[in-house]
């Protein structure tokens, strides 16, 4: 990883990780699907990860999303 995630990166792959979709994710942070969905991309990027499922266990393995504070 590059640089390390923003607040609201961790925030939507937190929400994600606990079973949330992106829309969901979006309603419980009082975002717009789109800043949850350009989240995302940013994350991905910054994890190298191929997906959005990619990038929630890449945060769980490299420690920055704890295991069991999904919600």
């Amino acid at each position: 990883m590059t640089e390390p995630l923003s607040p609201r990166q961790l925030s939507v792959l937190a929400a994600l990780a606990a079973g949330d979709t992106v829309d969901q994710a979006a309603g419980r942070l009082l975002v717009s699907s789109s800043t949850a969905k350009k989240a995302i991309e940013g994350a991905r990027a910054k994890l190298g990860a191929r997906s959005t499922a990619h990038a929630v266990a890449l945060a769980y393995e490299a420690g920055i999303l704890p295991v069991g504070e999904a919600r």
